[in-house]
């Protein structure tokens, strides 16, 4: 599996796991991905997958997907979740149809743009506001 459809999967997860079981904390969320089952498989083999789950939920919140208030603290993030914006439901619905990722892709190359959270944060805002 190619890394953009990685991505995509795990921004896919957390977004329908806020969608479908509405987690009020950071904890909550990371507790209700523990049963998914792509999260079970990457956990083995990706000793990065909280990290980039984190990195993915940031972008998330400052993309205006979800609505949650990220706190810093001494040791780790505190995140308190109040559900997907309305960017988000639009977003998630997007990203369920067949065309997506080959759009995404399409984007990525007409543009000469590599894979990186900047670029899928471009594409996001194009594809929510067009």
């Amino acid at each position: 599996m190619s890394i953009l459809s990685d991505y995509f999967k795990l921004y896919r997860i957390v977004l329908s796991t806020i969608q479908s079981l509405s987690p009020e904390t950071g904890q909550q969320l990371f507790d209700a991905l523990s049963s998914d089952d792509y999260i079970i498989q990457e956990k083995s083999s990706n000793p990065n997958l909280v990290c980039e789950t984190l990195i993915v939920l940031d972008n998330l919140i400052s993309d205006g997907l979800v609505n949650a208030k990220r706190t810093v603290t001494k040791d780790v993030p505190l995140y308190m979740i109040y559900g997907l914006s309305t960017s988000g439901q639009k977003f998630l619905a997007e990203t369920w149809k067949p065309t997506f990722e080959e759009t995404f892709k399409n984007y990525l190359k007409e543009n000469g743009i590599p894979l990186s959270p900047q670029s899928v944060s471009k594409f996001i805002a194009q594809l929510i506001f067009r």
